[in-house]
């Protein structure tokens, strides 16, 4: 059996992905009132980094994709860097 984070809110049996929509919905609607709002959403846990990218490409290959699908695939993993736009100009997120 997998053992999950208690902080993991996605396919586990509870209502903590139904809560977070509701916190978000909540959110949006009070920045309606107001001046506007502004949200972020990071994904702190980096949920995926635990899966090793030779398995990604493997499982790939044992789906039947062609090379050239599946090296387009694993060149997204690859020299990411995030950046926030807002009013035309953008950030990078150190």
């Amino acid at each position: 059996m997998i053992a999950f984070s208690p902080r993991q809110k996605g396919f586990v049996h509870e209502t903590g992905c139904f809560n977070n929509v509701h916190i978000l919905n909540e959110t949006i609607k009070a920045g309606k009132t107001k001046d506007g709002l502004f949200a972020i959403q990071l994904d702190m846990a980096k949920a995926f980094d635990p899966v090793p990218h030779k398995a990604i490409e493997a499982a790939l290959e044992r789906l039947g994709l062609r090379k050239d699908v599946r090296e387009s695939i694993m060149n997204s993993y690859t020299n990411l860097s995030p950046t926030i736009e807002c009013g035309g100009s953008k950030s990078e997120v150190c």
